[in-house]
């Protein structure tokens, strides 16, 4: 107990934004007391808390820059940082390309060179998957050993605690396909409408909840729509009684790495994921343990025979649960980062 190191975070994000936040909050759970300092506003405050930092950090204290915060992980080496791992989340440039119909070159490379610099100026980078780290060392030069995978998670002991609670607008009680998420360039949002409108679904309900109006789509009939913050107890309800939760369904390029936080919440609560075929999230769970898709005429009746197939469901639901037990719980994940950091002492 002598040599456990302690741990200092900086962000300019909050305390529980993305993974940062689970590792943040997991440290906490298992009593490492770890210190939380939200660099938001760049400006001399943050040069006075780097120095701060720099002149009080102690041999055993592990230093994490927290998720997008490149700029910060770049001012903390040239204020003579040099030892701290940077939590980098996915890398600005696959944002920038992922979001974007038309790229602007001068932008693309002041990003690109925004990533280059953090990566190369951190002691280690953690990402969130086996296809992230081959990306980010063959585009950015840097070696394989310098980036270890974190599966992003997220703080499910909270809901330990938590007695799920139907939201208000779903009136009656009724089994139905979930899609739970952003409306961005990645959802897919105008193939999720499409399923919804497909003639093999009549007698299926859809819950949609998002983060805006969705009007300006065509929507089937039986949907119904959450277009508000979930409280938790909600997220729980929905999870539960799902019966396949979707995940985003395009082509964007950001899902042949990412894997995103509803992915580790549907496993968690044994709910089905929809994923598409040989994206970050399917070949991380398996066959096994989701509905791999291809995006096209075939979507629909392969979402519509898995659904009628009760023997499937039921061992995809089983397996998706045991892997998240074995692999995903805030404390596993948690305790894989500590074996990794303790080589930063």
């Amino acid at each position: 107990m002598e040599n456990r190191p302690s741990f200092l975070f900086l962000s300019v994000h909050e305390e529980e934004y993305s993974r940062t936040g689970n590792l943040y909050s997991g440290l906490v759970n298992l009593g490492y007391g770890p210190q939380f300092f939200n660099l938001k506003q760049f400006g001399i405050s943050t040069w006075k808390t780097i120095n701060f930092i720099k002149r009080t950090v102690v041999p055993n204290q592990i230093i994490v820059v927290g998720s997008g915060s490149q700029r910060l992980a770049i001012l903390m080496r040239i204020f003579g940082l040099k030892r701290f791992i940077f939590d980098m989340g996915w890398t600005l440039t696959e944002s920038y390309l992922s979001n974007r119909a038309k790229i602007s070159i001068l932008k693309i490379t002041k990003i690109y060179f925004l990533d280059l610099l953090s990566i190369h100026l951190s002691s280690k980078i953690l990402v969130e998957s086996q296809q992230q780290k081959i990306y980010v060392a063959k585009t950015f030069f840097v070696k394989m050993d310098k980036l270890h995978v974190s599966f992003t998670g997220f703080d499910d002991t909270k809901y330990n605690r938590i007695q799920p609670v139907r939201p208000v607008e779903v009136v009656i009680p009724e089994a139905f396909i979930l899609f739970r998420g952003k409306r961005n360039a990645e959802s897919g949002m105008e193939n999720i409408a499409a399923l919804t409108r497909n003639p093999i679904f009549e007698d299926v309900k859809f819950l949609i909840a998002t983060n805006k109006k969705l009007d300006d789509l065509n929507w089937g009939p039986n949907v119904t729509f959450i277009t508000r913050r979930i409280e938790d107890a909600e997220l729980a309800w929905l999870f539960l009684n799902c019966k396949l939760s979707l995940g985003q369904l395009s082509n964007s390029r950001r899902l042949r790495n990412t894997i995103p936080h509803k992915v580790f919440e549907a496993c968690y609560f044994g709910t089905v994921n929809v994923l598409i075929k040989n994206s970050a999230a399917h070949l991380l769970l398996g066959d096994s343990a989701c509905v791999a898709v291809e995006l096209g005429e075939e979507l629909a009746r392969t979402l519509h025979n898995t659904l009628g197939d009760y023997g499937i469901m039921e061992t995809k639901r089983i397996r998706s649960k045991c892997i998240a037990t074995d692999s995903f719980t805030q404390e596993k994940i948690t305790q894989k980062f500590l074996e990794f950091a303790n080589y930063m002492k």
